[in-house]
């Protein structure tokens, strides 16, 4: 079919079901999602959103891998997105990988941040010039967390991740998978004082970043009486949320995200997929 995009499918009796939709912030952060899992992508336009495909086989079964990232950083666009993904895709697992801030003790460069809490860290009422927190969060269903504790905690597992790296800035430190909150905001955090304050309402604050509130409440108010869909967030830390931000360890933040996300795909996809289809 001929259009305005080179290489781009559209048909709309293209099969409209994924097994798996991952969103990402950031083209980078698509990019290494696309670079683990296949070398063969297809691009789907669909209701104005162009969207990779891959067929991804585990064993005898093939599941339909589908990846889109965001035009613009934000809570708002990433909501936007999320919703209108999972209507067109019905899929039957939401995950966000990418990059995000951490909490200086708490988290290394290069560390993952599995969330079993996000929230908005900017609601609440603002009294006298101050916020009093009142979050409302979105927690990782209880057994979709046992799975993920119990993959995080694999032995062997983030050294094989580590060293598959293709590139050479990669952390000295061995990566280390942390379970814990992550806060989003609207803005980029550059000031170590901001993280303390919400630390002083959420002490299990492991991280920051800009959307991944958006993409999980967009998709636990997804499920319908006939169908759930389930999502867990994971990132990459690349800076502190201070002034000492640099660019060191974003690619291999981006594929550690990535990687761990097919790995865990490969071990639980008929706990996530297939009994869930």
């Amino acid at each position: 079919m001929s259009n305005e995009y080179n290489d781009v499918v559209v048909d709309h009796t293209y099969d409209k079901k994924a097994d798996i939709l991952i969103i990402t912030a950031l083209y980078e952060e698509r990019k290494w999602v696309q670079r683990v899992f296949s070398t063969e992508w297809r691009d789907v336009k669909r209701e104005g959103t162009i969207y990779q495909v891959c067929d991804y086989q585990i064993n005898d079964r093939v599941l339909k891998v589908v990846v889109v990232s965001q035009l613009q950083m934000g809570m708002p666009h990433a909501a936007i997105l999320s919703t209108k993904s999972l209507v067109l895709w019905s899929p039957a697992l939401v995950v966000m990988t990418g990059i995000c801030a951490g909490v200086r003790g708490n988290v290394n460069l290069g560390d993952l941040i599995i969330a079993n809490k996000v929230f908005d860290y900017g609601s609440g009422k603002v009294v006298d010039g101050k916020l009093r927190p009142a979050f409302e969060p979105v927690l990782v269903d209880a057994w979709l967390w046992q799975l993920l504790e119990v993959f995080r905690n694999d032995k062997g597992m983030g050294e094989a991740i580590h060293a598959e790296y293709p590139l050479e800035d990669r952390p000295q430190d061995p990566l280390t998978i942390h379970i814990g909150s992550i806060g989003s905001g609207a803005a980029v955090v550059a000031d170590s004082n901001v993280v303390e304050g919400i630390l002083s309402a959420e002490r299990k604050l492991l991280g920051l970043d800009m959307e991944s509130y958006a993409v999980a409440l967009a998709t636990s108010m997804s499920t319908t009486s006939s169908r759930r869909t389930e999502s867990f967030i994971v990132k990459g830390v690349v800076d502190f949320a201070d002034q000492q931000k640099n660019d060191s360890y974003h690619e291999y933040a981006c594929y550690a995200s990535a990687a761990f996300t097919k790995r865990f795909v490969d071990r639980y996809y008929v706990e996530l997929v297939v009994d869930n289809s």
